[in-house]
């Protein structure tokens, strides 16, 4: 899952109170080394099977939790672009196929590291 998928996950998994600030860092950071156990990748699934169970298919999860189906927005990233420019809501999406992949992968993994 790329970073622009992973940042709406783990403002769900926050905004259910599953994660704290200090954990949220550590899953969205290159070798932050979260572990996660059994049991709480089993609470994601839960949150996550419920947020799911909300999206029609094409449906797109946001950074900011909303879910729309319009199009991704386009974004070229250059010199010559603004920071301030971007529709970052926009663009931190996962779309709800790969949510349920996910679903997935936390109800069979037993755990998992995020590295």
């Amino acid at each position: 899952m790329s970073a622009w998928s992973w940042h709406p996950v783990l403002e769900l998994l926050r905004s259910e109170r599953l994660i704290g600030e200090e954990f949220y860092e550590r899953m969205g950071a290159n070798g932050g080394g979260a572990t996660v156990s059994e049991t709480l990748a089993l609470q994601f699934a839960f949150a996550i099977q419920r947020k799911v169970e909300g999206m029609a298919p094409g449906e797109r999860l946001r950074g900011d939790l909303s879910i729309t189906s319009a199009p991704r927005p386009p974004w070229v990233f250059s010199p010559k672009r603004i920071d301030g420019d971007a529709d970052w809501t926009g663009l931190y999406a996962v779309d709800r196929d790969r949510l349920v992949e996910l679903l997935s992968f936390l109800k069979r993994s037993e755990g998992f590291t995020v590295l």
